[in-house]
């Protein structure tokens, strides 16, 4: 009887210390997915040749980081969902809604926010996650994200000046 309930505890501990790690995979991949649709609805609506090289780059740096993450999810045992969740959803209904110079703006507008909430998002799971391959993910991925957030906000302050 002891060792079973030692056994049940330190399984519980260790399901609840990867919960965290669970929450970040999940929401990292339905992030991800979000960041190609939004990239490929640029692509398609965009006017602005800057703003397609921005979309283009987020749509294959995030088509590379899905795979990536799709398989250690796998490994770890986590499910992921084959679409994107219904927030994810409504963010695409809500950018499709403009177009033009709208368009463009809105699109660069939700690279700088969804970006400073990712690296975030990754910054911590970087230190705190409890599966080291977690980590190195995360690691691995705050060049690129805050290299996307850069180019997004050097796209967004063009926008800013030229409105003046």
């Amino acid at each position: 009887m002891k060792h079973c309930l030692l056994l049940l505890l330190t399984f519980t501990g260790a399901s609840a210390m990867f919960e965290t790690d669970k929450d970040f995979i999940t929401s990292a991949a339905d992030g991800g997915k979000l960041e190609v649709e939004l990239g490929r609805k640029a692509q398609e609506k965009s006017a602005s040749t800057e703003v397609k090289k921005l979309a283009a780059m987020i749509v294959q740096d995030h088509v590379r980081a899905n795979t990536e993450l799709a398989t250690l999810a796998s490994t770890k045992g986590v499910t992921l969902d084959s679409g994107l969740s219904m927030k994810a959803r409504a963010k695409v209904a809500k950018l499709s809604l403009h177009s033009g110079d709208g368009f463009d703006k809105a699109y660069v507008a939700a690279m700088v926010d969804d970006h400073k909430e990712d690296i975030l998002a990754f910054q911590q799971a970087s230190t705190s996650a409890q599966d080291p391959a977690v980590r190195k993910f995360a690691e691995r991925m705050l060049p690129t994200l805050r290299n996307h957030l850069e180019k997004a906000m050097a796209l967004q302050k063009e926008y800013a000046s030229a409105a003046h």
